[in-house]
């Protein structure tokens, strides 16, 4: 067993512990969040290999541990590091949600200043998609359960420690339909995640999906199957453009709460809409404010 230790300096106004806070991702494997500590903890495959990650901030430093089954040659510990800068959104510039927030709402301002504006991801667009597609129709605790069957020894190979990875697209390429079924248990989302893999997989030597304009954003995962506006905007969101906000319930359950309303859209639209590039935020930070913010704990 190998073990890496490496320190990235963090962004302005970054904190870790918010990071993982802003949703439900750190609840959903491979990530796990111990509290006591503040480590986040997570699974990812660097080529074909298996890797566990931990990471910690103190003070102005992420300092992150590696550990592997064999020495990591430069091409996997160059897949890690960027790996772990997507999953901890470091790359993200809150310099001008920062003046924003602070322009509408002192208290948003302070929320941003104090590493709110990033956001948990997962360390490639191909599991965050997928994981997008297990949020649909469906509740919170079977959303948790498809994302554990998926990352176990059905569909991955463990690391070092134990841990489970979310399996490599070409994985779930080849694996049949009735398969993904039984063993991750996605139902009818079987279907619709092979084509998803089978789509990311074929686009991604040719394009670099993220790098997309809004525009072709949109459009590229509107035309997968199964990813609707709610879906597609959720995507949308993880990839950094935020001015649309995915209706689901906890979006409706807060709205018809703390705004009185069932015109979801509509209202959407005229409440939020001074925020502009970054709607969802301001609805975000308007749920942390009010101790609304729902992360499936």
């Amino acid at each position: 067993m190998r073990s890496y230790i490496n320190k990235i300096k963090a962004p302005k106004y970054y904190n870790l512990r918010t990071t993982c806070h802003i949703h439900g991702w750190k609840n959903l494997a491979p990530f796990s969040w111990d509290e006591s500590n503040h480590y986040l903890h997570f699974a990812l495959l660097a080529e074909d290999e298996p890797v566990e990650v931990s990471a910690q901030q103190h003070n102005d430093d992420i300092v992150i541990e590696t550990v592997s089954r064999s020495v990591l040659n430069a091409d996997k510990k160059a897949r890690v590091s960027n790996a772990v800068i997507r999953a901890l959104d470091l790359a993200a510039d809150t310099t001008e949600l920062y003046r924003l927030s602070k322009s509408i709402n002192s208290e948003y301002g302070a929320l941003v200043r104090n590493g709110a504006g990033r956001m948990l991801r997962a360390p490639t667009l191909w599991e965050d998609a997928a994981k997008t597609l297990f949020t649909t129709n469906c509740s919170w605790s079977l959303t948790k359960i498809m994302c554990q069957s998926a990352c176990s020894a059905n569909f991955s190979v463990a690391t070092a420690r134990g841990a489970y990875p979310f399996p490599a697209i070409e994985k779930i390429c080849r694996a049949p339909v009735p398969r993904l079924k039984d063993k991750m248990r996605v139902g009818y989302r079987a279907a619709y995640l092979k084509n998803l893999a089978a789509r990311l997989k074929q686009d991604r030597s040719s394009v670099d999906i993220e790098k997309l304009t809004e525009n072709e954003l949109r459009h590229y995962f509107g035309s997968i199957q199964g990813f609707g506006p709610y879906a597609t905007n959720h995507i949308l969101v993880l990839c950094g453009v935020y001015n649309q906000i995915p209706v689901d319930t906890v979006v409706k359950s807060y709205l018809q709460q703390h705004h009185q309303t069932e015109d979801y859209l509509d209202y959407i639209d005229s409440c939020f809409g001074k925020w502009g590039e970054y709607k969802w935020w301001g609805l975000k930070l308007e749920m942390m404010i009010n101790g609304a913010n729902w992360l499936g704990d």
